[in-house]
């Protein structure tokens, strides 16, 4: 034993644990990245357009459609593939709860090849992504 802990501290042995452990980060990234097929959705910009004072906010009334809006907010999101593996076929489906509502769903792709479609009810929105 006293001969391996001599061993593991000399430059030899340095040079082994070096190789072993560059071999088990190799092997664990390796791992990683084969997580399989999933979509991330990152968030990029969220802004309320009726951020007003208080004390103005009770005087104005914001309406769409003739219905009054009590809040009114923007959110641009980005989806993507961190994998290898290629999504096609892809459906994405958005929701809130009542009484909110969206209002509109714009999808812009990066990509040529791919058609995109979208469809908004009251609190559900789909956005489809086809190859």
């Amino acid at each position: 034993m006293k001969d391996f802990i001599k061993w593991l501290f000399s430059e030899a042995g340095a040079g082994w644990v070096f190789g072993l452990v560059s071999l088990l980060v190799l092997l664990a990234s390796t791992f990683y990245k084969r997580k399989g097929k999933h979509v991330v959705l990152h968030e990029l910009e969220t802004a309320s357009l009726i951020d007003i004072r208080k004390d103005v906010r009770d005087r104005i009334r914001v309406t769409y459609e003739d219905h009054e809006v009590d809040a009114l907010g923007f959110n641009q999101t980005e989806v993507f593939n961190p994998g290898f593996d290629v999504i096609s076929d892809v459906i994405i489906t958005l929701s809130l709860p009542a009484p909110s509502r969206i209002i509109d769903v714009a999808a812009v792709s990066s990509l040529d090849q791919c058609q995109l479609s979208t469809t908004v009810e009251a609190h559900k929105a789909t956005v489809s992504v086809l190859f």
